[in-house]
């Protein structure tokens, strides 16, 4: 909360903080982080410019579709023109290596 408080946007705190559990709290702050990640990238401004900004109204202001999500405790975001504009693949390295017969 701390640091969330420090970058980012009030709305942006206030959903963080909606949240009881810590856990449940750091889940959503990472899962702001990595849509302003994301947003960074799509816009190609550095992360620095949009942290205090609320992630949500930027994306809309822009015009960009985004697409969030959690795999193994990994948050994945993704934001773009389009949703038709990428393409997300996950690849399990120890399946990889069981049918390539590493």
């Amino acid at each position: 909360m701390k640091l969330a408080k420090h970058f980012y946007d009030r709305n942006e705190v206030n959903l963080i903080s909606g949240f009881s559990d810590i856990n449940e709290q750091a889940g959503c702050f990472f899962r702001i982080w990595t849509l302003k990640e994301a947003l960074a990238k799509a816009t190609s401004q550095p992360i620095a410019k949009l942290l205090s900004p609320n992630v949500f109204t930027e994306i809309e202001k822009h015009n960009l579709t985004a697409s969030s999500n959690t795999l193994n405790d990994f948050d994945i975001s993704v934001v773009a023109q389009k949703s038709t504009d990428w393409q997300c693949s996950f690849i399990n390295f120890n399946d990889l290596c069981r049918d390539l017969a590493f």
